[in-house]
């Protein structure tokens, strides 16, 4: 998920909006998504700095509408479309990637008119708040970085971009009393509104400022400049110390993140990161690089500060093993694992000697979203390089160069502890592929000893294979299970029909055959139900809402009164109807769920239904009066096809509409009966442990939601992804899992992960490792 970032000043001809511009030009170089929004309405103009060579700019304010066409068309009961209203700038030229604009508005004799008749706090009073929060969650679903340029002084406008929009706020000023003073008053008065935000507008639990000086003349004018840092750093120390280390001191920072007054670029709008570098200490370039990178590690000084150089592939081999061991230690230590399996998979080993491995070419779509998010971190670290690929149409990455592979010791010896695997992978990828050119015909499946060699490596290796090279192997494991089981029907048959001729005692017989045929069935319907249910979870997860809903329906089809799998299925339902502009559409798609949540409360335990009878309660709050709640026969339905616009994305719903910013107070919530999500990795062994946890937990009070097989889990059992307040029901699950075996369970609160819109409160999910398959 991305970041918000408001770029704020109290008095206008500080810098600001250049700041920005060259802030976004070097995180796109570095490969982020970045989206630029214009909220200096008065003195609208963001685009302008992408104007000059080698900078392009496709589009125009005059072509497309902004900001104010999008609050003025809200004000009029209409919605735009924001990802038409875009401006696409390349700050290094088309060869180098883009940056989105959101301008200010259409330049039209229209504009002014438009944003003089605009009423903020009447529009807040209209839900304009809520629909700013719809805007702002795609906003940090779709880019990496969103950087907002907001109108100066202290006004309603200013008020939605210091205290709605933010995560962070970053405030310039000039050494004067008035600016300085007029930063500390804006940041006082942005954090006591953003504390009083609802709390389902997920933001950090505090409003950060970066602080930077700018306009300064600390070269030339060394003896006032000192002063003027002190009385900075005497001023706004507690501001730095909220995110500052507690070994840095705010002087310190001082010294350094400072925008520096250079005459030359005090005329017209400049790129000066894109025409002059960023290598010189003393240049504008160097100073909007440190700021880039601080906030592209969200305030991560000490690793801002590191140097991000190329490792260099003519340098000595103890140079390149010092300098790639630094890169790695630099992406901190959750990144171990990944690192080991996404670099083995990149390299190519010969079948006999050792020390001729070749770099391999990867496609990037071979890679689960958690690699993918890795090989970000590692490509920024510059021990991979990540290409677009022509011929493939996609994204491929590699080692950064043969230096890597050839001298960094740690990679030396990762290769050799898994030479053996990684040898059998690419004999695997021989056969794969010869079943794909074959139509995928069973006859290209392996079997015998090729199988069984499989099966081991699976086990051991199942995070290191492709969703491919998975699926070939559980394919051939199917067919082999399909064999076992006509042999096995054959002599069943053979079996009952010798049976059947003793006449009582067949009887007898088949009738407990056929009980326990039918208790099987129950179970097994059971069973993939609950599958289907964890497999549609994901896919919500994902954005792919009616993928989802397909899974759901799946569900259904095996058990048509799995509570679950109504449940989920309603807030997907839910999901289409609160991304639809059309009220007809949002009604039918919000009369769906709410008779989803009625059936999940038909069938449901007594914690079921209080959830669903809250999501019920809900979704009918926003019905149109005419629309039929009456429920329907609990029959899967067929997958819709949604009328929301294209990538829209799960959020909570519905969302509360928040009174006029800057006098925002808290909607109270209705509290929600503990809810369990629960995924496994590993063999047959951890699914039993999973499904055997699942149901206990949901036999002493918690709401079962879902259990789906996950390649991403930990070794471990761990109980993640809730919120910082449910910690004690968080322990007394990892309790109940000890309980039960699982003496390693721990509760894993993640810094960070609460702020997303999918996790609820009282909600957790549970992750069965692959140690207790063993």
């Amino acid at each position: 998920m991305g970041i918000l970032y408001t770029f704020y000043s109290y008095k206008g001809g500080v810098g600001r909006s250049m700041a920005l511009a060259n802030v976004a030009a070097l995180l796109s170089k570095q490969g982020h998504s970045v989206l630029c929004i214009d909220w200096d309405l008065e003195a609208p103009g963001l685009e302008k700095y992408f104007m000059k060579e080698p900078s392009v700019i496709n589009g125009s304010r005059s072509d497309k509408p902004g900001v104010v066409d999008l609050a003025t068309a809200f004000a009029r009961e209409g919605r735009l479309d924001w990802k038409e209203c875009l401006l696409e700038v390349y700050p290094y030229g088309r060869d180098a990637p883009a940056i989105h604009i959101l301008s200010a508005g259409q330049d039209t004799p229209d504009y002014v008119p438009n944003l003089q008749a605009l009423d903020w706090r009447r529009l807040f009073e209209q839900g304009f708040g809520a629909y700013l929060e719809s805007l702002r969650d795609e906003w940090i679903l779709t880019y990496d970085f969103v950087l907002v340029d907001s109108r100066t002084g202290i006004t309603d406008i200013g008020g939605v971009c210091t205290i709605h929009l933010p995560d962070v706020l970053v405030a310039f000023f000039t050494a004067n009393e008035q600016s300085l003073a007029g930063v500390v008053d804006v940041v006082k008065r942005a954090r006591a509104k953003y504390d009083q935000l609802p709390e389902e507008y997920e933001r950090p639990e505090q409003l950060l400022c970066v602080p930077v000086p700018s306009r300064f003349e600390y070269l030339t004018e060394k003896e006032s400049a000192t002063r003027w840092l002190q009385k900075f750093a005497d001023t706004l120390g507690e501001i730095y110390r909220d995110w500052l280390p507690p070994e840095v001191a705010p002087e310190t920072v001082l010294q350094q993140l400072y925008v520096p007054n250079i005459p030359f670029w005090s005329f017209g709008e400049g790129l000066p990161v894109v025409q002059e570098g960023t290598s010189d200490p003393r240049s504008l370039g160097y100073s909007y690089k440190l700021l880039a990178r601080l906030l592209k590690l969200r305030l991560q000084w000490n690793a801002a500060l590191q140097e991000d150089e190329q490792i260099s592939a003519d340098s000595p081999p103890d140079v390149v093993n010092q300098e790639a061991e630094r890169a790695y230690k630099s992406l901190g230590d959750g990144m171990a694992e990944p690192a080991r399996r996404i670099m083995s998979n990149l390299v190519l080993i010969p079948t006999s000697g050792k020390g001729n491995e070749v770099r391999r070419r990867a496609a990037m779509s071979d890679f689960g979203d958690l690699a993918r998010n890795a090989i970000k971190s590692m490509a920024d670290a510059h021990l991979l390089k990540v290409a677009h690929d022509e011929a493939a149409g996609e994204e491929s990455v590699e080692i950064a160069n043969d230096a890597i592979l050839r001298h960094w010791d740690r990679l030396r010896k990762w290769i050799e502890s898994d030479r053996e695997f990684l040898i059998w992978r690419q004999s695997l990828n021989t056969s794969l592929a010869e079943w794909q050119k074959g139509n995928r015909n069973s006859s290209y499946l392996l079997r015998g000893g090729a199988l069984e060699l499989a099966k081991k490596f699976y086990e051991s290796h199942m995070r290191e294979l492709s969703a491919d090279e998975r699926g070939y192997i559980i394919g051939s494991i199917s067919e082999e299970a399909g064999l076992q089981r006509r042999k096995r029907r054959y002599v069943a048959l053979a079996g009952l029909i010798i049976t059947l001729s003793i006449a009582i005692a067949g009887l007898l017989i088949y009738r407990s055959y056929k009980a326990q045929q039918d208790a099987k069935a129950k179970e097994l319907a059971f069973n993939r139900a609950v599958q289907s249910t964890g497999k549609g979870i994901a896919l919500f997860s994902e954005s792919k809402t009616t993928e989802a809903i397909a899974q759901y329906n799946e569900a259904l089809r095996n058990k048509d009164d799995y509570a679950a799998a109504y449940l989920n299925r309603g807030e997907a339902y839910l999901n289409i109807a609160n991304s639809t502009a059309d009220q007809a559409e949002s009604d039918k798609f919000r009369a769906q769920a709410v008779n989803d949540f009625q059936l999940a409360d038909k069938y449901g335990d007594e914690n079921m239904k209080a959830t669903a009878r809250q999501f019920a309660l809900d979704a009918q709050t926003k019905l149109s009066p005419i629309t039929d709640l009456t429920p329907t026969t609990p029959t899967p339905q067929p997958t819709p096809t949604p009328t929301a616009s294209p990538g829209a994305t799960p959020r909570p719903s519905p969302r509360p509409t928040p009174m006029p910013t800057p006098t925002l107070t808290p909607t109270p919530v209705l509290s929600l009966t503990p809810r369990i999500y629960m995924q496994y990795g590993g063999d047959e062994g951890t699914k039993g442990k999973a499904l055997a946890a699942y149901k206990k937990l949901g036999s002493v009070g918690y709401t079962l939601m879902g259990l789906a097989n996950m390649d991403s889990v930990p070794q471990d059992t761990e109980v993640r992804y809730y919120r910082k307040s449910d910690s004690k029901d968080a322990d007394e699950i990892v309790s109940l899992l000890r309980s039960m075996g699982l003496t390693e369970a721990n509760a894993k609160y993640l810094v960070g992960f609460e702020n997303s819109p999918k996790i609820r409160p009282r909600h957790f999910e549970v992750w069965i490792g692959s140690r207790w398959a063993k």
